[in-house]
C-alpha cells in the first residue's frame, strides 16, 4: 500500500554499488528501513562482487539509508526523485503557476457544492427550458448552492403553478440535479350538448362524395357548397314524422382550389468563404459569464456564425462547473450572379413539384403560368391546384334547433 502513496509523498530512485550490497541490505530491512523494488543491474558478475543494485525508498528513509551505505564502503548514488515535494521545490521559483496550480484545485473541490448541470426526463408538454427557468425562479439552476437547495418547498410551488404536472422529484445527485416529472392525465371533457352536432363545410367546394355513417345527408355530389354550410344533419326523422337527434358523422369529400406562387430572382447572392475564420471564446462558471476571455465583435463584414457550447474538462476527463461557448466567424465574399432565364424556369418549376409532393390530399387538376415581373427582375409561377379534401367538420348545436326544412319524412 505504501509503495503507491510514496510516489505522491516522495520518493528516491538509488543505485548501491559494492560488496555485500545484499548482506547490507538485509540488515537494513531489519532496522526497519523501507525500501521496495530492488533490481540487480550487474548480472554477468558473481553475486556479492562489486554488485550494482537499484531501488526505491521513501524521502523519510533516504538520508539514513545513504549514511548507512557510506559507512559500510558502499558507493551509493541518487538516480532520480519524484513527488509531489519535489514538484513543488521545483517551481518554487515560478509562484504564479504554483498559486495557479492550488486555485485550480480549491475551484475544483469548491465547485463540488454548487449545481454543475440540470436535466429534465418525462416532459412533453413543457419544453426543457421552460421547466429549468420555471425553476430558477424557485432558487434551482446552475450555480446554486447545493446544502441551500429547498427541494420540497420548490416541487410544491411549481405543481401549484403548472397544473398540467401531476408530480415532479428533484434529485440531486453530486452536482447534478435530475428533475423527473409525470404529466397529467385529463379526462376528456364533456361535451355541454350532449354530442349533438351536425356536420358543415369547412371551405367552399365541389361535392365529390357523400359518406354519412349517423345522421341524414343534405348535399349529394356535384352540389357547390359554402363555408359553413350544413353536409350532413344530426336530425333523421322516420316514417311516422318522428324526429331524432344524433351526433352526425360520415365523410363528405369535394374539390377545393387552392392558389401558390413562386417567385425565382434572375440575380442571386453567392457566397464565397474565404478560409479565415476568427473565433471568440467565453467561460461560463456555475451560470456566470466571465468575460476575460470575451473580445470585440468580428473584424469581418461578411460572415457566417457557428456556436459550439461544450463543458470544460480538466487534463481531458475530470468535468469541471465550466462551461467553454465558442464563437466562430467564417468570412466570405459575396457575388451577385445571374441566371438565365431557363435556369428560373427551371427552378420554379422544380419548387412546384416539391409543393405538391408535400400535399396531403389528392391532387386532381393544376394549371400554372410562368410570367417574368420587371420590377422584381424575377420569374414568377402561379399555380392554381384542385384538392380533393374532406371538409366535414363538427358544429354543435341544441336541442332546440328546428329541424331544415329540405328533411322530411320518406315517402312525402
Amino acid at each position: 500500500m505504501y509503495q503507491f502513496l510514496h510516489p505522491l509523498f516522495g520518493e528516491y530512485h538509488i543505485r548501491l554499488q559494492g560488496e555485500g550490497v545484499l548482506p547490507f541490505l538485509h540488515r537494513q530491512s531489519a532496522a526497519g528501513m523501507l525500501f521496495w523494488r530492488i533490481r540487480r543491474e550487474a548480472e554477468e558478475t558473481p553475486e556479492d562482487e562489486n554488485d550494482v543494485y537499484t531501488l526505491r525508498t521513501s524521502l523519510s528513509c533516504a538520508e539514513g539509508l545513504l549514511t548507512s551505505a557510506k559507512e559500510a564502503g558502499l558507493s551509493a548514488e541518487v538516480l532520480r526523485a519524484r513527488g509531489l515535494p519535489f514538484l513543488l521545490a521545483r517551481y518554487r521559483k515560478r509562484p504564479g503557476l504554483l498559486v495557479g496550480m492550488l486555485a485550480g484545485l480549491f475551484l475544483l473541490f469548491f465547485g463540488e457544492l454548487f449545481v454543475w448541470k440540470v436535466t429534465v426526463n418525462g416532459n412533453t408538454l413543457l419544453t426543457d427550458r421552460e421547466i429549468i427557468e420555471a425553476l430558477e425562479d424557485y432558487g434551482i439552476g446552475v450555480g446554486s448552492y447545493i446544502p441551500g437547495i429547498p427541494v420540497l418547498r420548490a416541487q410544491n410551488d411549481f405543481l401549484l403553478t403548472y397544473r398540467d404536472i401531476s408530480s415532479i422529484a428533484i434529485n440531486v445527485k453530486g452536482t447534478h440535479i435530475q428533475v423527473e416529472v409525470l404529466e397529467r392525465t385529463h379526462a376528456p371533457e364533456i361535451d355541454p350538448n350532449d354530442g349533438l352536432c351536425n356536420l358543415v363545410a369547412s371551405e367552399d367546394g365541389i361535392v365529390i362524395s357523400v359518406d354519412v355513417a349517423a345522421g341524414t345527408a343534405l348535399v349529394k355530389p356535384g352540389d357547390v357548397v359554402t363555408k359553413g354550410q350544413i353536409l350532413v344533419s344530426s336530425y333523421t326523422v322516420d316514417g311516422r314524422g318522428i324526429y331524432r337527434l344524433h351526433h352526425a358523422q360520415g365523410s363528405v369529400k369535394a374539390q377545393v382550389y387552392a392558389d401558390c406562387s413562386f417567385v425565382i430572382p434572375l440575380e442571386r447572392t453567392v457566397k464565397h468563404y474565404t478560409g479565415k475564420v476568427e473565433k471568440k471564446t467565453t467561460l461560463t462558471l456555475l451560470g456566470k459569464d466571465l468575460d476575460l476571455f470575451r473580445t470585440e465583435a468580428s473584424p469581418y463584414a461578411c460572415f457566417d456564425t457557428e456556436v459550439e457550447e461544450v463543458p470544460f474538462f480538466l487534463f481531458g476527463i475530470a468535468e469541471t462547473p465550466i462551461l467553454r461557448t465558442t464563437v466562430s466567424y467564417l468570412e466570405y465574399e459575396p457575388e451577385v450572379i445571374a441566371i438565365s432565364p431557363e435556369q428560373a424556369q427551371r427552378e420554379a418549376e422544380d419548387a412546384f413539384r416539391a409543393w405538391l409532393e408535400r400535399q396531403t390530399d389528392e391532387v386532381l387538376e393544376t394549371e400554372s403560368r410562368l410570367t417574368y415581373d420587371q420590377i422584381q427582375n424575377a420569374y414568377i409561377l402561379n399555380a392554381e391546384v384542385v384538392l380533393c379534401r374532406e371538409i366535414g367538420i363538427d358544429s354543435p348545436i341544441t336541442p332546440e334547433e328546428a329541424p331544415p326544412e329540405t328533411l322530411t319524412p320518406p315517402g312525402t
